[in-house]
């Protein structure tokens, strides 16, 4: 025999699962307030909040006409990440009838021309370039993009270390399969040859570069040379 307090408890949770049900049921068929779309940052934009407010096939001016049931997130989650200057994004529906979405960018880390130009991103993928902003990386010529993501382990600690990546803008790769870097405000020539001893290189090439700043050599050489050892060998003017 029930006792009043199981019933008591059985009509609590049947009340409790009825106004679930309601104001879930309610909730989907509400229309859509607004489409919130941020970015994790708000400047150097690749792509606008417009354009993927159209790829998601939304407008300003249909938005109140849809319902919230009909909203499918995974779904919509798909059609920003396959824009092509995304790198991540999360798509989720609020109580108050609003669809949030949260939007990674894909991070340029260098530019190369190969019939025309395009970046190399922080993860080493190959993107396009972008019509709403032009990132400042360092530029490669010479390099194909069958070979660019060969050259993605020195482009990566040039970018992690500030004083290189400020001041290394160019990166030529000769018919001799060797590399030169070209300085900021630096009228001189860096042999960096093979693509092989990365980090005491680079490390050789911040050495000199702090010390050639310091003490003014810069406009005694034409040519620093990285390709023998822990020596930085310069030539002179």
């Amino acid at each position: 025999m029930l006792k009043w307090s199981n019933i008591r408890l059985i009509l609590i949770f049947g009340v409790l699962a009825f106004l679930f049900g309601f104001a879930k049921n309610r909730h989907a068929n509400r229309a859509l307030m607004e489409v919130k779309i941020t970015f994790d940052t708000d400047k150097n934009l690749l792509v606008t909040e417009s354009v993927l407010l159209n790829e998601l096939g939304f407008s300003m001016d249909s938005i109140s006409t849809q319902q919230l049931k009909l909203v499918e997130v995974s779904k919509l989650e798909e059609k920003v990440v396959a824009n092509e200057m995304v790198r991540k994004a999360e798509v989720y529906l609020t109580i108050d009838g609003k669809i949030g979405v949260e939007v990674e960018q894909r991070k340029p880390i260098l530019r190369f021309f190969d019939g025309g130009f395009q970046y190399l991103d922080r993860d080493g993928k190959i993107m396009p370039l972008s019509t709403n902003y032009s990132a400042r990386v360092p530029i490669a010529m010479g390099v194909p993009s069958s070979e660019i993501k060969q050259y993605y382990p020195m482009i990566k600690a040039i970018t992690e270390d500030e004083l290189l990546y400020q001041n290394i803008v160019g990166i030529q790769k000769t018919k001799k399969g060797e590399l030169q870097l070209e300085l900021r405000d630096q009228n001189v020539l860096v042999d960096f040859g093979k693509l092989e001893n990365i980090e005491r290189k680079l490390a050789n090439l911040k050495a000199f570069y702090v010390k050639a700043k310091k003490e003014d050599l810069f406009d005694r050489y034409s040519k620093i040379d990285l390709q023998y050892g822990s020596q930085v060998v310069c030539t002179k003017k």
